[in-house]
């Protein structure tokens, strides 16, 4: 092997070879503008579109064999694109990426696009966003001591009370539903509305991301209309209820009852059915509410006998049980065997969630989305 001996260069001779040849990793041809394409916090079930810039950094043409999603969990999209074939020196071109988030965690996927440069095969972009809470708060804004309620919070002798946290405190504008609720307004195709629209169809509550049924305001008169808000419902589901006929009670107490045809019968099933089928709000996957999801519209801060709910939004509130999806086990069957003879049914009285035989009829307010 040959040997040299000891060389000394000048300082500006060492200069240019440093420019010929840098120190350090070649700069990237291809590059992604913002990077990473970060949507915020949006509600499960709707969706936010963002346009992202790839730059050409080449002084020269780039080749691109193709783009993909990876490690997608199935909550973003690739909405359009203007990259061709082929980038021309110093271009851009635009991707637009959709994020329709399904689950309350944050979200993250890469857009990777692959190029015909060896020394850089591919260029990388991480997608990430997230979602509102699951929980809305309870509403209650007050303090209270071992003697009374309504107190100005802090009290001192009984500190961290439900008052002084959550999004009561931390989005409390009353723009759009009392304290830290927000609520949307929606009309008969599913379309938002203003806060001060005087007719609508639906809410759309945009902390958990559910849409909820509305029905005619309550006078007292139930089967006047599909979505009255006075009919009454057994809880009924094929498979899920033990030894209980899909039209136990026999009654008339909903609209459009006929005893000789199942699908009008006064359960929760031909319920949500012929809710499903005409297709309320544009939307076909109407289904009843888990005990949680129907107790997240409780208003604690409204007293019995008042409907526990923000009627400004929900005027059609009946101060009543509601049914829920929720199974409960507290009612056996004839055999003694403890099975689903029972289901939970929240109070919008009194804000309770207690339960009941599935023969019992109940109020339905329907939702979808979420779960």
């Amino acid at each position: 092997m040959a040997s040299f001996p000891n060389l000394k260069f000048p300082l500006n001779s060492l200069l240019a070879l440093t420019s010929l040849f840098p120190l350090g990793p070649l700069a990237a041809p291809l590059s992604f503008s913002p990077s990473p394409l970060d949507f915020g916090t949006i509600a499960v079930g709707e969706s936010k579109r963002l346009v992202v810039t790839l730059h050409n950094n080449k002084s020269g043409s780039v080749k691109l064999l193709s783009s993909k999603l990876t490690n997608n969990p199935g909550d973003f999209s690739v909405v359009s694109s203007t990259c061709g074939e082929v980038m021309e020196s110093h271009h851009d071109c635009e991707y637009t990426i959709q994020f329709k988030p399904r689950k309350n965690t944050l979200r993250t996927a890469r857009l990777a696009v692959a190029t015909g440069i060896k020394t850089f095969p591919d260029v990388k972009l991480t997608l990430k966003g997230n979602t509102y809470s699951i929980l809305n708060d309870t509403g209650v804004m007050d303090c209270s001591d071992a003697i009374e309620n309504g107190l100005a919070c802090p009290q001192t002798s009984f500190p961290r009370q439900d008052a002084e946290y959550g999004r009561d405190v931390s989005a409390n504008n009353n723009g759009n539903g009392k304290a830290g609720f927000n609520f949307t307004k929606l009309d008969a195709a599913g379309q938002p509305l203003p806060v001060n629209a005087a007719e609508w169809d639906c809410v759309r509550d945009n902390v958990t991301g559910l849409i909820w049924e509305i029905k005619t305001i309550s006078n007292g008169i139930p089967k006047e209309s599909l979505h009255d808000s006075d009919d009454l419902y057994t809880w009924y589901f094929t498979g899920a209820t033990s030894q209980l006929n899909a039209d136990s009670t026999q009654l008339s107490v909903c609209y459009g009852y006929d005893k000789n045809n199942s699908a009008k019968f006064c359960n929760t099933e031909a319920f949500i059915s012929r809710v499903n089928t005409e297709g309320w709000c544009g939307w076909s996957d109407w289904r009843l509410p888990t005990r949680k999801e129907l107790m997240g519209l409780l208003d604690y801060s409204k007293p019995d006998p008042s409907p526990t709910i923000d009627t400004g939004y929900f005027p059609d509130a009946v101060g009543d049980f509601y049914w829920t999806y929720s199974a409960s086990v507290s009612y056996p069957s004839n055999d003694d065997v403890f099975w689903a003879n029972g289901s939970w049914f929240v109070s919008f009285g009194d804000g309770r969630a207690l339960d009941d035989y599935n023969s019992s009829y109940h109020l339905a307010r329907l939702v979808r989305g979420g779960r």
